[in-house]
């Protein structure tokens, strides 16, 4: 394997790990306003609702940063035998 072919597939792990946090960032204020009400008393569904789109997008984040470095640490390791 190549440093190109692995300079290639980490980009391509990069770019897919942006698009699973915008997507779920993006899911998450939909669901909001599929299944949710947001006029409330005092709008406390939608602070309620902040917290979890919030929460959900930087756990999708995390995720996807550990996936590529365990992903980039794999193709090293199998580029150096």
């Amino acid at each position: 394997m190549t440093e190109k072919e692995v300079k290639g597939r980490l980009s391509l792990v990069r770019f897919g790990g942006l698009v699973v946090t915008i997507m779920t960032f993006v899911i998450l204020v939909a669901m909001i306003f599929l299944f949710g009400q947001l006029t409330t008393s005092g709008g406390q569904m939608v602070q309620d609702a902040l917290l979890y789109i919030v929460l959900g997008t930087v756990i999708a984040a995390v995720v996807s940063i550990v996936f590529y470095f365990l992903y980039r640490a794999y193709l090293m390791r199998r580029m150096q035998s």
